[in-house]
């Protein structure tokens, strides 16, 4: 018996099969955007948990994780990168709310990675890594501001302050510069330029062979000295503040149990305290102190003929001792 086939039936086939494929597409598309309303609108009613949780499900949606992957430049990619930006961001920020700055620190910095021409977001990313003492970080986040907005001020005003106090003067001078090019009238500026000049005076000197002009930048404006007050003792905080050393954890107290008197014993039980430390840390960390101790029924036989120098027992603190050593 013949059996007969359309000759476009391949065809169409293949064609049915793409407008699922975009079908499909579509609706994670739909369902990611629906999820990412629905935490900014939990943001709105001050609802900030259920919205921390919401902007997780929008980054692991099956379209955002999906797309993202992929390489391809299309608008779906685009809109994937864009509610991808979004929640880092917010998620930056109502962690940075809820004083985990680590954490904000590390969203922010996915965040600018996405999408390096938002100035706000490098000016939040360097506040924050002020607040850690990250100065290095904090410079570089205000310097990408200023390259991407040369207009917003936020990053530009904490960018010279912050070059002012970590003494990188010529660096200081070249933003104070720009600065000028937009307002003269800078009163910041003026203050800490005539503060440079003041602790180096060569540097007036200098100056014209680092710079191809230095036009405006000497330039005089009057300021109140109630302003100039303020505007020093941020920049010299900020400076005191880089060579502080930051305060110390009081150490916590962890006991590991041994089960015999023996080196091999020992060194089981750090390995299966490190595997353990690693895979779950669950608030503990590399410098608490570990009182290591034997179990009340282990035997100990340091000697089978001990003599008079030989211990009877092992104190805690001559474990803790061996402890250290092998760490």
């Amino acid at each position: 018996m013949l059996k007969f086939h359309g000759l476009n039936e391949s065809e169409s086939g293949e064609e049915t099969k793409d407008e699922e494929a975009v079908l499909t597409i579509e609706a994670k598309e739909d369902n990611a955007i629906c999820l990412h309303n629905e935490a900014l609108s939990l943001v709105t009613s001050g609802e900030k948990r259920r919205a921390l949780f919401k902007f997780n499900e929008v980054l692991d949606s099956p379209f955002v994780k999906e797309v993202c992957q992929s390489t391809s430049k299309d608008p779906s990619h685009t809109l994937a990168e864009q509610l991808q930006y979004s929640c880092y961001k917010n998620i930056a920020t109502l962690l940075e709310e809820e004083e985990k700055f680590s954490d904000a620190l590390d969203c922010y910095i996915y965040a600018v990675e996405i999408d390096k021409t938002d100035a706000s977001t490098w000016y939040k990313l360097g506040k924050l890594a002020l607040k850690l003492r990250d100065f290095q970080l904090a410079r570089k986040a205000f310097e990408e501001g200023f390259t991407a907005t040369p207009s917003f001020w936020p990053c530009l005003d904490q960018l010279i302050t912050l070059l002012f106090a970590i003494f990188d003067y010529v660096s200081c001078l070249y933003y104070i510069k720009a600065a000028f090019k937009m307002d003269p009238t800078f009163l910041k500026g003026h203050a800490i330029r005539d503060a440079i000049v003041k602790d180096q005076p060569t540097i007036k000197e200098d100056l014209p062979s680092m710079f191809n002009d230095v036009s405006g930048l000497w330039d005089t404006y009057p300021c109140d000295e109630g302003l100039v007050h303020s505007f020093m003792e941020e920049a010299l905080s900020l400076r005191k503040l880089r060579f502080q050393v930051p305060p110390m954890e009081p150490a916590k107290q962890a006991t590991l149990i041994v089960d015999q008197p023996t080196f091999l014993a020992l060194c089981h039980s750090l390995i299966e305290y490190y595997d353990s430390l690693t895979s779950n840390p669950d608030g503990r960390s590399f410098s608490d102190i570990i009182k290591v101790k034997l179990k009340s029924e282990a035997p100990l036989l340091i000697s089978s003929q001990p003599s008079s120098d030989t211990p009877s027992e092992v104190e805690d603190t001559d474990l803790q001792v061996i402890l250290m050593v092998i760490l």
